[in-house]
């Protein structure tokens, strides 16, 4: 038999040397393999610029840009990089580019409109944003962009325009934000009255606006005297948010419009994120109203018993309620530590109050101490 061993036949030396004859690979097999890769270079990249890692997205992107240095999209891809990274000047060159290859995308002039601005170009900038609302009517960053260069300008009413019709076609967590900006912008000249009207007209067209939003256009409808339409933004307020103090403003209207019972609910909802000295001070306020002294007593020492001594307002909130419930010597003491606080020594409306309650009460070296604070705070005279 013949040995394995044995040296191969001719026939068999000719089909191991058949492989490395190969075909040479196919032209638009090679093209395919290449364009593939570059694609997954680009995903890659994307992905790691979602990720914040700009140093390793830009070095797959050049080795994309190796492989495929005509692909439409790098330029813009290289833009957005840059931008991320504070590089304006790499990142507007790049978007310069990317408007020439894809014009007609919208975010790309977006995109150079903002770095036109950016450096002062504002009237390509202008442009560029208009370019781009000619792609995409609505376009928000582009609306947005439109309203800074006229804010720029001192054109408030152009950019109120602008930035109103962004706020509109912004993705609902920016919404809200944008229209308190615009409403700050009004509110800041002296028009609170129509920060007000944007507003409430936003709410109208908006069913999901921030209690930010609800909140401010109260605060703007008491500045233009509309308290019933105030109490409704706020009440809007308090429900979308309870924790923020909302319920408690809905009491003190609702309070002031003579709604007890209203009022009552409304500071008992402000009790419901967790106990407070002043919701306390205002319920037995609320009890007095009605005529109801012993309710009053109960609020008052569940307001002692909560008050943690941090706050001002507490303490002066604390200190009314002592004064109006007849007990002003108890008063007194709470309002001598607090003005004899560096922080507080220098306000002379709070020594006087001071000075005036312990002459009252016959008490001379508080009288004397809280005068001598008053003068030195500028105080022309004290009582």
């Amino acid at each position: 038999m013949r040995s394995f061993l044995a040296a191969p036949s001719s026939a068999a030396l000719l089909l191991i040397a058949l492989p490395a004859c190969r075909k040479p690979a196919d032209p638009a097999e090679a093209a395919a393999r290449a364009s593939e890769e570059a694609d997954g270079l680009y995903v890659k990249a994307t992905s790691e610029f979602l990720a914040g890692n700009q140093d390793e997205a830009l070095k797959l992107l050049d080795a994309c840009k190796a492989l495929r240095p005509e692909d439409p999209r790098l330029p813009a891809a290289y833009g957005e990089v840059y931008l991320l990274m504070r590089k304006l000047k790499e990142a507007r060159a790049s978007f310069e580019e990317a408007v020439r290859r894809v014009p007609q995308r919208a975010t790309n002039w977006t995109r150079l409109g903002t770095l036109q601005m950016l450096v002062g170009q504002d009237a390509e900038a202008t442009q560029s944003f208009h370019t781009a609302l000619e792609r995409a009517p609505g376009d928000f960053n582009a609306l947005e962009g439109l309203g800074e260069v006229a804010l720029k300008a001192g054109r408030l009413d152009e950019a109120v325009k602008h930035l109103v019709a962004a706020a509109d076609g912004a993705p609902e967590p920016a919404r809200g934000p944008m229209l308190l900006r615009v409403a700050d912008l009004l509110a800041e000249k002296q028009r609170a009255a129509e920060a007000a009207l944007v507003l409430k007209e936003a709410v109208g067209r908006h069913a999901t606006l921030p209690a930010q939003v609800h909140a401010r256009l109260g605060e703007l409808l008491v500045l233009s005297g509309d308290v019933e339409g105030a109490r409704g933004a706020w009440e809007k307020a308090a429900e979308l948010e309870p924790s923020l103090g909302n319920w408690e403003i809905v009491g003190e209207l609702r309070l002031r419009a003579g709604q007890l019972d209203a009022a009552g609910e409304a500071f008992r909802n402000a009790l419901l994120p967790g106990e407070s000295a002043v919701i306390r001070v205002q319920l037995a306020r609320l009890a007095l109203r009605k005529g109801d002294r012993v309710a009053a007593e109960l609020e008052l020492e569940a307001a002692l018993k909560a008050a943690r001594g941090e706050e001002v307002r507490e303490s002066l909130e604390l200190a009314g309620l002592l004064e109006e419930m007849d007990r002003k010597p108890d008063a007194l003491k709470l309002l001598a530590v607090i003005s004899a606080e560096p922080d507080h020594a220098k306000d002379a409306a709070l020594q006087l109050r001071v000075a005036k309650l312990a002459r009252e009460l016959e008490n001379k070296v508080e009288t004397e101490a809280a005068c001598r604070r008053a003068t030195a705070a500028g105080a022309a005279a004290c009582p």
